[in-house]
């Protein structure tokens, strides 16, 4: 029989180790591990033509949607769900953990970089302008609404396109902003704003639309220039949570693939973009760190 002193000393190495084992960290699982454990994956969408939307049949469509499809495939996870919010809560609704990551057409700028990290960019494109149709103010760039106070220019809440405009001067008195293309586009119809900035994919996209009526792209059109003189071009990408490095380093390699393969070119081809509109050749590292533009 083992001596009280014995019973003792066992009762304490017991509670030791117990001890030891609740002081040690709990490693929740990532969100890397958990997609692929899983084979499902919740991605944020603005609705928005060319980028990622329902279409008339309920079905998601568009750029993003479609390379993330085909990004994640090939790992098994064939389940993507999707959640819809307005295009400036893309970011908010990341950080809070609504989905894993977005598919809204966000481009990559220093201060989104502060917030979150992105994969490498997938798209390129510039400033785009609709107007009515014959472009009656004959605007061809930002000078020309910034000379005459009375156009009214309408853009996307949140969107870097509409950022521009202000960099490049527009006062803020002639700007007016919408959550959405459709209420944008809307407000150009109705005669509300004069002209919409938005990216030239956009524009490209939304005017193959039948149903649009009585507008169209101002061409040519002379955005935002940088320090040297040169357009500015808009590259976008998909947006994660700065926890989630081993998910969008995952994401990269397969990004790769698609893009060694051929099939990045195809899909962007497939979604109405033109050979324009391929990835550039710039890093989401040296897009982060670039320089804001000129006005």
């Amino acid at each position: 029989m083992m001596r009280r002193s014995g019973l003792k000393s066992l009762a304490y190495a017991v509670l030791g180790v117990a001890a030891s084992l609740a002081s040690m960290p709990v490693h929740a699982q990532s969100t890397k591990d958990r997609i692929l454990a899983q084979k499902s994956v919740t991605i944020g969408i603005h609705n928005r033509i060319p980028w990622g939307y329902r279409d008339a049949s309920g079905n998601v469509a568009g750029l993003q949607p479609a390379i993330i499809r085909a990004a994640l495939a090939p790992l098994g996870v064939t389940e993507v769900k999707f959640v819809i919010g307005e295009f400036n809560t893309m970011i908010p609704g990341l950080l809070a953990q609504r989905f894993d990551m977005t598919a809204a057409g966000v481009a990559i700028t220093p201060p989104r970089c502060a917030s979150v990290i992105f994969s490498e960019p997938d798209l390129t494109s510039g400033d785009g302008l609709m107007v009515a149709a014959g472009n009656p103010l004959k605007i061809h760039s930002f000078e020309d609404i910034k000379r005459n106070p009375q156009i009214r220019l309408g853009g996307g809440r949140g969107s870097a396109n509409a950022q521009h405009a202000v960099s490049a001067g527009v006062p803020a008195a002639q700007m007016h902003l919408f959550q959405d293309v459709e209420s944008t586009i809307a407000a150009l119809v109705a005669k509300r704003v004069d002209a919409v900035i938005m990216s030239a994919a956009t524009i490209v996209a939304t005017m193959s639309d039948p149903n649009i009526k009585g507008v169209e792209r101002a061409v040519p059109f002379r955005g935002l220039s940088d320090a040297d003189g040169n357009e500015v071009a808009l590259y976008t990408a998909i947006a994660f949570r700065p926890a989630d490095t081993d998910l969008r380093d995952l994401y990269n390699e397969q990004l790769k693939k698609l893009k060694d393969s051929g099939e990045l070119e195809k899909i962007i081809l497939q979604t109405g973009f033109s050979k324009d509109n391929l990835p550039p050749n710039k890093t989401a590292k040296e897009l982060c760190l670039a320089p804001g533009p000129s006005k």
